[in-house]
């Protein structure tokens, strides 16, 4: 139902394969270092309030299982009273006076009960619920902190894919201005058409505004990042240490695929939630079952203020209750619960088909991408041979320093769309690892 395999496995690897050669000497391909990743995850997730609320919710469930457990604790009490009766003025018949002397007295009585549920189905079932609820918990816990490490991954993926792509656009616009300033010279000399002048200025305004746009979203990047990690504009030198970055490279990066569909916590909370509903109806129909709990009351009872042997007592009884009918409140109670049931299989199933829709999804733009990226490769490669031969041909003056200029200039711009395609397979690939909930299961 949930395919699996090496395919998978295999595009994380042709991710090394692919960055071995020319990429792997540029500043952005050598930026991903998972231990710095990893520094930004585990400070962003420490100052996180949302996983702290659902570290309490945590607790809290754990308390109600014990207060539950409790309830099959014996209740021990002890009561002491002290009573005074009068029972008036003396009266003449002695068969009637005699009657209300015995209402004329003094009365101390201490006693210590215990007792002791024996079989109480509603408790049963109330345990059961705090259990399942308590799972529950855990379960709303680990996918909110896998979409958590998820979003921080993503929030410094494109934070480093904005920094290089403004840093790309800058040099980009640098050369476009050369390549106009050396038209214009020509132009001057009249070896340059007036048009092609103009043509060149025209692309350099369009670059410059492309420039803008990449400088905007790098400021935007940049504040959402360290909204993620909790931290204000004041700590943004702190985010991307040059030398540090330089001295990284790429690390080899595997996904264990090998997860269970059922312990992906999008499909198993739905499977929490139908035992809970279980539960449920488990309970109501306690509501029917007998009841059964112990009692012993042991104490002492006296007129007077001494207590002996003889003014001992003790009391045994077995409590029995049984609930017979109700106007079938619950029977109704217990058909609404059974419609929820199958409402929550239902949206189980959907979940189900979109976890293996998606995967199959990022499975294939993957697939794309690591094509892509390998165009990509072998156009920097072949571009940068073509760059340094007209280098060589200036030098021999056999090529016009513009046309330098414009295969510089070409070159930039497919490092540009390199960058581009390079950190969108990053992003996938930690869809692909939220959808598997690969943090969670490593943690």
């Amino acid at each position: 139902m949930y395919r699996r395999g090496g395919d998978i496995l295999r595009n994380y690897c042709v991710w090394v394969w692919i960055y071995g050669g020319v990429l792997s000497m540029n500043l952005w391909a050598s930026a991903l270092d998972l231990s710095v990743i990893n520094q930004y995850v585990k400070f962003g997730l420490n100052s996180d309030a949302g996983l702290k609320q659902k570290k309490v919710s945590i607790l809290q469930a754990e308390k109600i299982v014990k207060e539950k457990s409790a309830l099959y604790f014996p209740l021990i009490s002890f009561e002491g009273r002290y009573s005074i009766a009068d029972g008036g003025r003396e009266i003449a018949i002695p068969e009637i006076s005699q009657v209300f002397n015995l209402l004329r007295k003094k009365e101390q009585t201490a006693s210590v009960r215990i007792m002791q549920p024996l079989f109480y189905a509603k408790n049963h079932n109330e345990l059961e619920l705090a259990k399942l609820n308590f799972e529950k918990s855990r379960v709303l816990y680990r996918q909110y902190y896998q979409d958590q490490v998820t979003k921080i991954k993503k929030g410094y993926i494109q934070y480093l894919s904005a920094y290089y792509l403004k840093k790309e656009y800058k040099d980009y616009l640098e050369l476009t201005r050369k390549s106009m300033e050396e038209g214009k010279r020509k132009y001057q000399s009249g070896d340059f058409l007036d048009e092609k002048v103009n043509e060149i200025e025209i692309k350099c305004l369009e670059i410059e505004k492309q420039y803008l746009y990449a400088v905007n979203a790098y400021d935007k990047a940049l504040l959402f990042f360290l909204n993620l990690l909790s931290l204000s504009s004041s700590h943004s030198v702190l985010l991307l240490d040059q030398k540090m970055l330089e001295d990284k490279v790429l690390k080899k990066k595997v996904v264990d695929t090998n997860i269970k569909l059922e312990k992906i916590s999008k499909v198993y909370v739905y499977e929490i939630l139908g035992k809970i509903n279980l539960a449920k109806r488990k309970k109501i129909d306690s509501f029917y079952r007998p009841s059964i709990s112990a009692l012993i009351d042991l104490g002492v009872e006296s007129e007077s203020l001494v207590f002996n042997s003889d003014s001992m007592y003790w009391i045994g009884a077995v409590v029995f209750r049984w609930n017979l009918y109700d106007g079938n409140r619950k029977v109704v109670k217990k058909e609404k619960e059974v419609l929820e049931a199958k409402k929550l299989e239902l949206k189980r199933e959907s979940q189900v088909k979109a976890v293996i829709y998606k995967q199959q999804q990022l499975d294939a733009e993957i697939k794309l991408l690591i094509s892509v990226i390998d165009i990509n490769r072998r156009l920097l490669n072949s571009k940068e041979i073509f760059v340094d031969d007209l280098k060589r041909k200036v030098q021999l003056g056999g090529v016009e320093r513009l046309q330098v200029l414009q295969g510089k200039a070409e070159l930039v711009r497919l490092k540009i769309n390199a960058i581009r395609d390079f950190f969108s397979y990053c992003q996938v690939v930690l869809d692909l690892e939220n959808l598997l909930e690969k943090d969670v299961q490593e943690k």
